[in-house]
C-alpha cells in the first residue's frame, strides 16, 4: 500500500505452528514447513536451520574421531600384548637354553692312542652305501674289483655325495679310491672322474682332498690323524671332465683303519648322534 509517496512492506507472517516469522509472500514456514495459513504440517521433513546442521556435523565428526581413537588404542594394546608375549617366550628359551638358543653340543674329546691299536690298519666293513642324488650301482664301490663302476649324473646346481655307513664305529686312517671307470682305458677316458672331494665325518669333521688324474691307479688318501667315526660322507665337489661330461664314475672305495673298542666305541656313538642309525641322505649341511 502506498501513502504520501512512501512504499511500506507488509509485516512478516508468524507461523501458526511454531511462531517463526516468515516473509509475507511465503506459503510455508522456513523452520517447520507448516502451512502459514492453516498451521498444518505437510508430509515431508522440515528444513533444518544451518546452525543446527553445523552442530550435527560437528557431533558426527567428534563421534568418528572418538571411534578412531578407540580402534587405535585397541590396536596399540594388541601389538604391545604380542610383543610382551614374544619377549616372554624368547626370554624363557634364552634362560632355559632351549631351541635356537641351546648351547652347542659338547662332544666328548677323543684322541687316537697307537698303543691300543698296535696292528697295521685293516679294511673296515661297510654295512650300507647310498648316494645323493639317488643313483644305481653303489654295490660296485664295495665289490673289490675295477671291472664295475658306480655312475652318477653330474648336477650343475649341486654336488654329488656318497654315504658309507660302517659296520662298527672305527678309527679311519686312510681312504683308497679307484677313480673313474677303470674297466678299460677307453671307459676311463669317457667318464668324468673326481677331482676334489670333501670327507665329512662324525662331529662335523670336514677334510678337503685334491685327487690326481693319474689313470687306472689306486689313490690312497692318508688322513693327517686317525678320525673316530661311524660313517663317512664323500662329497664330490669338482670333477675332471671325460668325453661324456655329464657323468662321473668311481670303480671302488676302501676304508682302512681300526674298529673302535671300549670307551672309544662309546664315544663314537655319542659323537655320531642321530647319524649312528643309518646314512644321512638328506640335504648337505
Amino acid at each position: 500500500m502506498t501513502t504520501s509517496g512512501v512504499t511500506r512492506s507488509a509485516p512478516p507472517r508468524p507461523c501458526p505452528a511454531c511462531g517463526t516469522a516468515a516473509h509475507p509472500q511465503r506459503e510455508l514456514c522456513p523452520a517447520c514447513g507448516a502451512d502459514l495459513d492453516s498451521g498444518e504440517r505437510l508430509p515431508f521433513p522440515a528444513q533444518v536451520p544451518a546452525a543446527s546442521a553445523r552442530r550435527s556435523g560437528v557431533a558426527a565428526a567428534d563421534r568418528l574421531h572418538s571411534a578412531l581413537h578407540h580402534v587405535r588404542d585397541r590396536l596399540v594394546l594388541a601389538v604391545l600384548g604380542v610383543a610382551l608375549t614374544v619377549t616372554f617366550v624368547v626370554g624363557g628359551l634364552v634362560v632355559a637354553g632351549r631351541g635356537p638358543f641351546a648351547p652347542p653340543a659338547v662332544l666328548p674329546a677323543v684322541g687316537f692312542d697307537p698303543a691300543r691299536y698296535p696292528a697295521d690298519p685293516g679294511v673296515l666293513l661297510v654295512r650300507e652305501v647310498g648316494s645323493v642324488p639317488p643313483s644305481e650301482g653303489e654295490e660296485a664301490l664295495l665289490d673289490g674289483t675295477a671291472e664295475t663302476a658306480w655312475r652318477a649324473v653330474r648336477d650343475p646346481s649341486g654336488s654329488v655325495r656318497l654315504v658309507l655307513v660302517l659296520d662298527e664305529p672305527a678309527w679311519i686312517a686312510r681312504v683308497v679310491m679307484l677313480n673313474g671307470d677303470q674297466s678299460s682305458s677307453d671307459a676311463y677316458e669317457r667318464s668324468g672322474r673326481a677331482r676334489r672331494i670333501l670327507l665329512v665325518l662324525d662331529g662335523d669333521r670336514r677334510i678337503g682332498v685334491d685327487l690326481l688324474d693319474v689313470g687306472r691307479d689306486r689313490q690312497v688318501i692318508a688322513l693327517p690323524n686317525p678320525e673316530l667315526t661311524t660313517l663317512v660322507e664323500i662329497e664330490l665337489v669338482e670333477a675332471f671332465d671325460g668325453v661324456r661330461a655329464d657323468d662321473i664314475a668311481l670303480s671302488g672305495i676302501e676304508l682302512l683303519g681300526w674298529v673302535a673298542d671300549g670307551d672309544d666305541r662309546a664315544s663314537a656313538i655319542v659323537r655320531a648322534g642321530d647319524r649312528v642309525d643309518g646314512p644321512t641322505l638328506g640335504p648337505a649341511g
